[in-house]
């Protein structure tokens, strides 16, 4: 796992861990070094983001293409990997997860 200069994970939930694991075995299993963190607890995020309650974090995706691999892919493989209580959203030049809010879960089709 790599970590982009002036990123932050001080203060990030014990909850991301998951997070952080499982997108490094995916990105490794895809013949990657490991994945970038490219934004934790740090940078500015729209009002109420979770990532200034350390419930967030954004992936790079560059090393992805440049590889030829396809972002959705990874995306959906990481969403299933985390499965219920993350959301993965593929945002083009990253991908960004967090704890899953409520009404996204219920958009999902979750009740729980």
């Amino acid at each position: 796992m790599n970590i982009k200069q002036g990123a932050s994970l001080q203060g990030l939930h014990i909850s991301m861990r998951k997070v952080l694991i499982h997108a490094d075995s995916i990105w490794k299993a895809h013949g990657l070094d490991g994945v970038t963190i490219t934004s934790g607890t740090d940078s500015t995020h729209g009002a109420g983001s979770w990532h200034y309650y350390g419930l967030a974090v954004d992936l790079r995706t560059r090393d992805l293409i440049q590889a030829g691999i396809s972002v959705s892919d990874v995306a959906k493989e990481l969403d299933e990997a985390l499965g219920k209580g993350y959301d993965v959203l593929n945002e083009g030049n990253h991908i960004h997860v967090e704890a899953d809010a409520v009404g996204r879960r219920l958009e999902k089709g979750w009740d729980e």
